[in-house]
């Protein structure tokens, strides 16, 4: 967010989509474990995730170790999703409740 607007950018840095922050509606994304925004800019729908958290458990069979990993990765994501969505309300977006933001999925994968 700059400047009053909402700028969705790909991990290289492409804009994907901008907006007036008033403009944009945001939730939690219901299928994500707590760990996703849906962000929707206009008529499209995005899924915003932080960047290198693998929320997804290896192979079966993995040791404990690799299981704190993945839960600790769970709360850590839970904590930025919160901090972004908090960040949009302030800033004067349209934050709902967990998939319940009223649009249509037309969600794209970024």
């Amino acid at each position: 967010m700059r400047d009053g607007r909402v700028v969705l950018r790909k991990r290289k840095g492409d804009v994907i989509a901008e907006a007036p922050v008033r403009d944009v509606l945001a939730s939690n994304n219901k299928g994500s474990m707590g760990v996703g925004t849906k962000v929707s800019v206009g008529s499209k729908t995005y899924v915003v995730e932080p960047v290198g958290f693998r929320i997804s458990p290896g192979l079966p069979g993995h040791d404990l170790a690799e299981s704190m990993r993945v839960l600790g990765n769970l709360k850590k994501g839970r904590e930025l999703t919160a901090h972004f969505l908090t960040a949009l309300a302030t800033a004067g977006a349209q934050v709902s409740p967990a998939g319940n933001d009223g649009t249509q999925d037309t969600t794209e994968p970024t």
